[in-house]
């Protein structure tokens, strides 16, 4: 998300941290360490290793438009102790890929002249990640095709399947 340039700062700061909250109760199950602001308009979480991260992302994704927002997700261990309130205090490998695939993103955004790819993987088995990659990226192209009516629908159906 690229808060700096967004009109209604405000109001998209408090659907972000509204939207966590419910993200939060609902995959709690799922969430080893609380997703939650970490920077202006950064936020990370912890999800177990059999999380519905797709659900996660899409919901994320439809309670957060017409707001462009990337995800870099990273899998792979942790090194340090796990703290479920403080994600900052922790460590590791899926961090760092975490870090890798935001930053990919960023480049190509550079590059596209825009965000064309909202949804980046890295793991540590090549093969998966750009198998991976490749549906993320047709993933972003139909999402970016969507209007705001269609992208409302989705939403309202999603919360009515996982309710």
């Amino acid at each position: 998300m690229d808060s700096k340039n967004i009109e209604h700062r405000q109001e998209v700061q408090t659907n972000l941290l509204n939207t966590l909250d419910r993200i939060n109760s609902k995959y709690c199950q799922s969430i080893v360490s609380k997703f939650k602001i970490t920077l202006e308009d950064e936020f990370e979480g912890l999800m177990s290793v059999n999380a519905d991260w797709i659900c996660i992302i899409n919901e994320l994704f439809f309670s957060l438009h017409p707001t462009k927002i990337r995800f870099g997700v990273g899998v792979g261990n942790i090194t340090t102790q796990i703290q479920k309130m403080n994600i900052q205090e922790m460590d590791g490998p899926a961090f760092h890929l975490a870090r890798k695939a935001i930053e990919q993103l960023a480049k190509e955004k550079q590059k596209y002249r825009g965000n064309i790819n909202y949804f980046k993987i890295y793991t540590h088995d090549q093969l998966k990640t750009e198998i991976m990659n490749n549906t993320l990226s047709l993933l972003s192209i139909l999402y970016c095709s969507y209007t705001s009516r269609q992208v409302e629908i989705l939403h309202a159906y999603m919360n009515r399947e996982m309710n």
